[in-house]
């Protein structure tokens, strides 16, 4: 997908027709951090330890704290047969990626929402997968696939972020002046 930085303005040509763009007062004077009340995996709602999510197109993942990226983790386990594991990213010790391995007992991935004040962003599989490889331990009668997640897990911070993969599947609108920012296909 192509992506657009609009300095000064937004471009309605960008915006699907008939979408709605949602904005949100921001919860802070310096950022853009929004309330976020849960995350959404399929058709479970994780509760958040701290309600806010930052909107930052610095970071190319969505981020979850440890406590509801564990919960995330396990109900990918639990309710789809997908195991997923985290691995410390080396320029970001603080920082640990997801990823996730399935097979022919595996559900295929979930839909994830954010649930930004109310409403809910669903993001499918491909907002939020790179890629998925064969893994050595495949065979014919069961293909076995490593899958790398867009999600990764925080040890220090306490909210969570929504990054690139967050923008690459909606519209955001940064309106600093009017302390707001806006979001939606």
């Amino acid at each position: 997908t192509n992506n657009y930085l609009f300095l000064g303005g937004y471009d309605t040509n960008y915006i699907l027709a008939g979408a709605k763009i949602f904005y949100f007062n921001l919860a802070s004077t310096m950022t853009y951090m929004l309330p976020m009340k849960t995350f959404e995996v399929g058709v479970l709602a994780v509760e958040l330890p701290r309600q806010e999510a930052l909107v930052d197109s610095g970071n190319s993942c969505i981020t979850l704290p440890r406590w509801t990226m564990t919960t995330v983790r396990t109900i990918l386990d639990r309710d789809y047969g997908i195991k997923c594991e985290f691995f410390v990213e080396s320029y970001a010790p603080r920082f640990s990626m997801m990823d996730c391995f399935i097979d022919k007992k595996s559900k295929e991935f979930p839909t994830i929402r954010p649930n930004i004040n109310g409403v809910l962003f669903s993001m499918s599989p491909a907002d939020y997968i790179y890629e998925c490889q064969e893994t050595k331990e495949s065979t014919k009668d069961n293909r076995k696939l490593k899958c790398y997640t867009k999600i990764e897990l925080s040890e220090d911070i306490k909210y969570s972020v929504l990054g690139m993969a967050f923008h690459h599947t909606y519209y955001v609108i940064y309106d600093f002046e009017g302390r707001r920012e806006g979001s939606g296909k």
